[in-house]
């Protein structure tokens, strides 16, 4: 089980924080492929799915409403390039899909490792009062 899936379109950005999440002790898997991200989705389970609201084989955006569906209770958090993304109506929508938080491109490193941490903790902690 990896701890967080990155769906991101662009190559470096994937690598990027593939490297930094991983170099912060996370299990992570990274595609750019709309359809491969639902495939391991639907065969793997993820606490946090990072994903880009642009990918290549499909809308980033769709694939992140599918989220909740394919693995119920994970956090999102939306990336996107566009400058609609610093809009109130964009957050206000990606909001609707569950989206815990949304950061434009370029951004801040440590603000996407301090939420995926954040999440990840949370996670862990639903995880053991469950088991408890």
């Amino acid at each position: 089980m990896a701890d967080i899936l990155i769906l991101m379109d662009d190559e470096m950005t994937r690598k990027r924080l593939g490297e930094l999440l991983g170099g912060d002790h996370f299990q992570v898997i990274a595609t750019g492929d709309a359809e491969m991200g639902r495939a391991l989705m639907r065969h793997a389970q993820f606490d946090v799915v990072i994903a880009d609201t642009n990918l290549r084989g499909d809308n980033g955006i769709e694939v992140i409403a599918q989220v909740q569906n394919l693995l119920p209770g994970a956090e999102v958090i939306a990336v996107t390039a566009t400058s609609m993304g610093r809009s109130a109506f964009f957050k206000s929508y990606v909001g609707q899909l569950h989206v815990s938080h949304c950061f434009t491109v370029p951004f801040d490193n440590a603000a996407v490792l301090r939420a995926a941490r954040n999440l990840m903790s949370a996670q862990r902690k639903r995880h053991r009062a469950a088991a408890a």
